[in-house]
């Protein structure tokens, strides 16, 4: 991919496996760091999504040995969805390839020379040295910025990775409903290739499939809000981690599990066990509100406790099955910085999961939450999102998060006292989606 990662000092384990559609993530990085946010007390209406318009000049892609030059002007809209981070898509026009004859370039359903992007998110930055705020543009869910064709529908042409430039108005404290956004480039060599934070973005171009070459992009345009004059803030805070859906919010998610899932109450253990020839694996389904935050209901199937073999079932599902309640989840940093995500018992009913044992002589209950690590991909990387909620010598291996709030598991047995509890499961979460790491 072209967006490196982050170098940290805390390394992020990593494990490519190759399973179902994906959800990506971030890697972890110091514990504070410059963010550039918008003002909400500088916004009329502060309630996001704060929507703008993009308008422009030319928008030129000058590569080693073929530029693309759009010389029309450049349009477009998008919408911050909450102080650092929003989405956009661009339309270029006058689009053509001065090699040969001034051919033009055209997105596939564009009108002649038109150049559409994919779906870009944009997020407020640090730019290295004094010059200020800046917004990196990528694309989400793929590493295209954009595709089209030139020279009719001889020449395809891609443009992979993003671009970084520079908020050159207003400046720091001064409301405005338009901010102007300049990249610029000498050459194939880019101004700006990487955020104050790390964050490395280019952009790259390949011509009729042969390989990369750097593009350097000279294009100057205006964000216009339709509504109040946000104004820009640095400020220093905490690392989090945010989803970031190709398709935006609410974002549906699709839950597996592979292997041998293990919970444990007290000394009575439970173990779910999956069907590889019948191909019936432990499931789920949700959906993520925003970047942070969303619900899963999980089912596992097979489940017997380990004293008599007994089946574990929970109410109206068949033999062996528990369904849990419908669970908050949460993208966090865990104690040691790692990205994390956490499952929470249901507000309304107190619990993570009821289930009767022994031919229903045995209730658990069971509440709560867990934290995972999540071990797979890395930072600004798109790929399958794979979350460890490993048990190590009888213990819960994270229990608290970076800003220090525990989270335990406990169960109770036929209404007595509440006992230490661990759940030992490795989750996959399907959909298409990029983690990337953010500042509070």
């Amino acid at each position: 991919m072209v967006n490196e990662p982050r170098r940290s000092g805390r390394a992020l384990r990593a494990f490519a496996l190759a399973l179902i559609s994906c959800l990506a993530l971030a890697a972890a990085s110091a514990s504070t760091a410059s963010a550039i946010s918008i003002e909400p007390e500088a916004i009329e209406s502060p309630e996001f999504p704060a929507e703008f318009s993009i308008s422009g000049g030319g928008f030129y892609a000058e590569t080693f040995q073929r530029t693309v030059s759009c010389s029309g002007k450049t349009t477009g809209s998008g919408a911050f969805e909450n102080d650092s981070h929003g989405t956009v898509t661009l339309e270029l026009h006058g689009c053509t390839t001065p090699y040969i004859s001034k051919a033009n370039c055209t997105s596939s359903g564009a009108e002649t020379g038109t150049i559409v992007t994919s779906t870009l998110s944009v997020d407020l930055v640090e730019l290295p040295g004094e010059a200020g705020a800046g917004i990196v543009l990528d694309p989400l869910g793929t590493d295209k910025f954009a595709e089209f064709v030139c020279i009719g529908n001889l020449v395809p042409v891609v443009w992979e990775g993003g671009v970084i430039g520079e908020i050159t108005d207003p400046g720091y404290g001064e409301p405005s409903s338009v901010w102007s956004v300049a990249f610029d480039a000498t050459g194939d060599s880019q101004d700006f290739t990487e955020t104050a934070g790390g964050w490395k973005s280019h952009l790259v171009q390949s011509w009729n499939g042969g390989e990369n070459q750097d593009a350097g992009v000279n294009a100057g345009v205006d964000l216009e809000f339709e509504e109040g004059q946000p104004g820009l803030s640095p400020e220093e805070g905490e690392p989090f981690f945010g989803l970031f859906p190709a398709g935006g919010f609410p974002a549906s998610v699709t839950y597996s599990s592979y292997w041998t899932i293990t919970l444990s109450v007290g000394e009575t253990t439970v173990k779910c066990t999956q069907d590889f020839e019948k191909e019936e694996f432990a499931s789920g389904s949700g959906e993520f509100s925003d970047m942070n935050t969303g619900e899963a209901q999980l089912t596992l199937i097979n489940c017997r406790e380990a004293a008599f073999n007994s089946y574990c079932t929970t109410s109206g599902e068949s033999a062996g099955t528990i369904k849990t309640e419908s669970l908050p989840v949460e993208v966090t940093p865990l104690s040691d910085s790692n990205p994390g995500l956490s499952l929470s018992e249901n507000e309304s009913s107190g619990l993570v999961a009821k289930f009767k044992c022994l031919g229903g002589f045995v209730t658990l209950e069971v509440s709560g939450g867990v934290l995972g690590e999540i071990t797979s991909p890395g930072v600004f990387e798109s790929s399958w999102l794979q979350s460890e909620m490993n048990v190590v010598e009888g213990q819960q291996e994270y229990t608290e998060t970076e800003g220090s709030e525990t989270v335990e598991l406990q169960g109770t047995i036929n209404g007595g006292a509440a006992k230490a509890a661990t759940l030992d499961m490795t989750l996959f979460g399907g959909g298409s989606a990029e983690l990337r790491e953010r500042v509070n």
